[in-house]
């Protein structure tokens, strides 16, 4: 499939020389007196992001690198690239166009779609876009999304532009199954409820049977015994899944990682090891304190130097704000160049380490800005932003 294309261009992508085919498939090239990377000089299409179902080639999303070398170079803090089927991993030239982030909800016929079978209307989202968050259930299914041929991506396309036609035309139930490799085939199944729970009930004749039931020549205790058998073994099922996902969950505890510098400062949920720039050197009683007052808004905050740049990227101090009781400071920050430029962290001392643990990156101002606002216990006045979203 790497090799089934019609069209070659070239781009600059943050900093790095991309060769690009039309079917999603790029080659990054090498650098200038730099040492060989992995992935220099190689035909790919990405390897499969497990949390959000992207193709990534190291730091950077396939999706944007194509479209910036066929549609052109635009500004990712307006504009996000669609892909059309919403299969984020087929990046063929024909599945991706640049929308601003609401037209990448209301201009996509198929979420156009889903939007009117979850909130009932687009005007009903346009008017209350909470709506949407508090109707979605789930996660979305990632698993069935990969790169493919013309011709799948033609079916698939189809197949899941009629299924959300037909539900926001004639809107019922979601059964609660996901996505899988039938979407690639000529025809889907239709989506059943689950029978997992259901009892088939026999199929006798009572009618000249006063004594019996409906349920045939059974007893009303008797066929109490019989579903309540049969259910059993699902409940007990049901309740392991749900203590073992429980004890997953609170035995789970993210792994802390070494800071650059200074020694003291380690991250939580931050994987790339970074420099805190203004970060005591060593812990004290007041540490906390210290470490405010060198936060100056504005200033540069952190520094991180990615896998495969030459340059590292700078978060700077957007706003800072004390919590816990003044134990822990809570710091608004923005990346310029990053796809989510907005972050916030919390710093705090824990066994005499200084903790940076992340709280979370954001694509507006105003999610990040909204998520500071809170985080503080203050009521938010500002409305939703497209992070309530994504």
């Amino acid at each position: 499939m790497i090799n089934d294309y019609k069209d070659i261009k070239e781009c600059i992508y943050k900093e790095e020389h991309y060769s690009v085919r039309d079917n999603g498939a790029v080659m990054r090239h090498l650098r200038d007196g730099k040492k060989p990377r992995r992935d220099d000089g190689v035909w790919t299409f990405g390897v499969k992001n497990p949390q959000n179902g992207y193709m990534m080639l190291g730091q950077h999303r396939v999706h944007i690198i194509v479209a910036t070398a066929f549609l052109g170079a635009r500004d990712s803090k307006v504009y996000v690239v669609d892909h059309i089927d919403t299969n984020r991993c087929n990046n063929r030239v024909e599945n991706l166009r640049w929308f601003t982030r609401l037209e990448n909800a209301l201009n996509n016929e198929i979420t156009r779609n889903k939007i009117i079978y979850i909130c009932g209307s687009i005007e009903a989202f346009i008017e209350n876009p909470s709506i949407l968050r508090e109707r979605l259930i789930g996660e979305p299914s990632l698993e069935w999304m990969r790169t493919v041929t013309r011709e799948e991506a033609t079916t698939a396309y189809n197949n899941i532009k009629l299924y959300w036609e037909e539900q926001a035309a004639n809107p019922k139930p979601l059964a609660g199954g996901k996505m899988s490799e039938m979407i690639f085939s000529e025809r889907i199944p239709e989506i059943r409820t689950s029978s997992l729970h259901q009892v088939s009930k026999p199929n006798i004749d009572n009618s000249n049977n006063d004594q019996y039931n409906s349920r045939g020549n059974v007893s009303s205790e008797e066929w109490e015994r019989m579903t309540r058998s049969l259910r059993k073994p699902y409940k007990e099922l049901e309740q392991v899944s749900k203590e073992k996902e429980r004890v997953s969950i609170e035995s789970f505890e993210p792994e802390l990682v070494q800071a650059k510098s200074p020694a003291v400062a380690w991250q939580k949920r931050w994987k790339t090891p970074t420099d805190f720039l203004c970060c005591p050197s060593e812990v004290s009683n007041n540490t906390i304190t210290e470490y405010f007052n060198n936060l100056i808004i504005g200033c540069n905050y952190n520094s991180t130097l990615y896998y495969g740049n030459d340059k590292p990227d700078f978060q700077k101090i957007v706003d800072k704000a004390y919590i816990d009781d003044n134990n822990s400071i809570l710091v608004f920050s923005v990346n310029e160049g990053g796809i989510k430029p907005y972050a916030l962290s919390k710093i705090y001392i824990s066994d005499d380490k200084i903790i940076h643990e992340s709280i979370g990156t954001f694509f507006a101002e105003d999610g990040a800005r909204k998520r500071f606002t809170l985080a503080q216990g203050l009521e938010w006045t500002g409305g939703d932003s497209i992070d309530d979203y994504c």
